[in-house]
């Protein structure tokens, strides 16, 4: 039985790969804001590399995701919501990004 495929921590060898996903927004914050930020600490980066018995023609780097908090108004919920959350609410953000013959879609960045 072949395990299942596990992400690893972003490292600069990660950006030097050229990564593309196929959203030039995902593709740019990755090749210039994930490993900053990564380092900073302002948002995780982790990517999914490509396995040993992958195929060579697949990029080193499948796809990747960046974890980071981000805070609600509660506002902004359905008005039958509001009543229950607090003014603030904090909040995960998850971004993600992949390649065409990957697992994953481009979905941006979206609340959990």
């Amino acid at each position: 039985m072949t395990e299942p495929p596990f992400t690893i921590p972003l490292d600069e060898a990660h950006i030097a790969t050229g990564f593309r996903g196929g959203k030039p927004s995902l593709d740019f914050y990755f090749a210039k804001h994930a490993l900053p930020n990564h380092r900073e600490r302002v948002g995780v980066t982790y990517v999914l590399p490509r396995d040993a018995d992958d195929p060579n023609d697949l990029p080193l780097v499948l796809g990747f995701y960046t974890l980071s908090m981000a805070q609600l108004q509660s506002a902004l919920a359905a008005p039958l919501v509001q009543a229950k959350l607090p003014r603030y609410r904090s909040a995960g953000l998850l971004s993600r990004s992949r390649h065409r013959a990957g697992c994953w879609s481009n979905t941006g960045i979206r609340p959990l």
